[in-house]
């Protein structure tokens, strides 16, 4: 039977207590990260869109951009498609349009996506419907656990990305939150914020 010396245990005793730590680093100090914000629609522009109707009438192009509002932490949010994605509000009932929002991560302080949906010349809403969720951390925990605490900021990123997971990625956690959001179509209107 082999005996371990005294720094071996020393060795083995450090990386178990760093291992339990970093355990219970993964499993306390993630829920406490605070998510503020969620995604905004912003109505960019109307303007016509150059295609006309049966009854002559030119349709009007919408320009909307979705984006994400969160300051911190510096995670995605990402937006789905839910049921119907788009409708307009013609003569007081609403009309499916086409056109998807479509699978998309949103960082934040990043340009929105931009989106462009064609409505009826005499539309006075359009109605954008669409899932969105926080992201879940895919890969990479130990940095992110490195990066908003105790770690130094000059252990190099090399050793990182070889070592301790590298660099963190996101995917969609599993809890959607279905939204709709309702914007006024104004004729001619530039830069206008829902």
């Amino acid at each position: 039977m082999h005996r371990l010396s005294h720094f071996q245990l020393a060795v083995f005793l450090l990386v178990g207590a760093l291992a339990a730590f970093s355990f219970a680093a993964v499993l306390i100090c993630r829920p406490l990260v605070a998510h503020v914000g969620g995604p905004v629609i912003k109505l960019l522009k109307v303007q016509p869109a150059g295609v006309f109707d049966d009854a002559g009438a030119e349709l009007l192009l919408v320009s909307l951009s979705v984006s994400n509002s969160a300051v911190s932490p510096n995670e995605p949010i990402y937006v789905n498609d839910s049921g119907v994605s788009l409708e307009a509000n013609v003569a007081n009932h609403w009309i499916p349009l086409d056109g998807r929002v479509g699978l998309r991560a949103l960082w934040p302080a990043q340009n929105g996506h931009g989106l462009e949906v064609v409505v009826p010349a005499n539309a006075t809403a359009c109605r954008i419907h669409f899932k969105w969720a926080y992201a879940r951390l895919a890969a990479g925990r130990m940095r992110w656990i490195a990066e908003r605490s105790w770690c130094p900021a000059r252990i190099s990123t090399r050793l990182w990305s070889l070592g301790w997971g590298g660099f963190p990625r996101y995917r969609p956690s599993s809890r959607w939150h279905d939204t709709a959001v309702e914007l006024q179509v104004i004729h001619g209107s530039l830069n206008g914020n829902a």
